[in-house]
């Protein structure tokens, strides 16, 4: 599901993404800016989870991994990207199918290197779990991060 454009009302770029890590893996801090278009895994050891807000001020949103999202594999191909935004990229282009090599997730192709960093960003973030009525997961079919207001009015 794709989470992007402005956290502010007062335009759509000049957006930050940034990185949560305990322990930190950038130096000595926690939060880390990323700078250019990446696919990142989630990581239960690091605590990771991402924010967005505006660099003009301090509102946005926290993205954190719910208990049940799973893990990417070949098929679903990864947990987050962090991209600049593009008219264009609003769906990955496969048509709907039960053939797992038809319907791959396929987000990497709009990964182009591009700075993010004070851009208009767009966030797809993958839920995974395993589709078995007759050995159904413990958190059941329900997946996706929490959206986390901070420093709203």
């Amino acid at each position: 599901m794709p989470i992007g454009g402005s956290t502010s009302t007062s335009s759509p770029g000049n957006n930050v993404v940034e990185e949560y890590n305990d322990p930190p893996i950038v130096g000595n801090q926690h939060w880390h800016t990323k700078l250019y278009e990446i696919r990142r895994p989630r990581d239960p050891g690091h605590k990771r989870r991402w924010r967005v807000r505006n660099k003009s001020g301090l509102a946005g949103y926290t993205i954190q991994p719910g208990p049940n999202d799973g893990t990417a594999d070949n098929y679903g191909a990864g947990d987050v990207w962090v991209l600049r935004y593009h008219p264009g990229e609003i769906d990955d282009g496969h048509p709907f199918s039960t053939n797992p090599a038809v319907s791959r997730a396929d987000i990497d192709k709009f990964l182009t290197a591009e700075p993010v960093d004070g851009q208009d960003v767009v966030i797809w973030y993958g839920g995974h779990f395993v589709h078995d009525e007759a050995h159904p997961s413990v958190g059941g079919h329900i997946v996706g991060p929490d959206l986390n207001p901070f420093n709203w009015a």
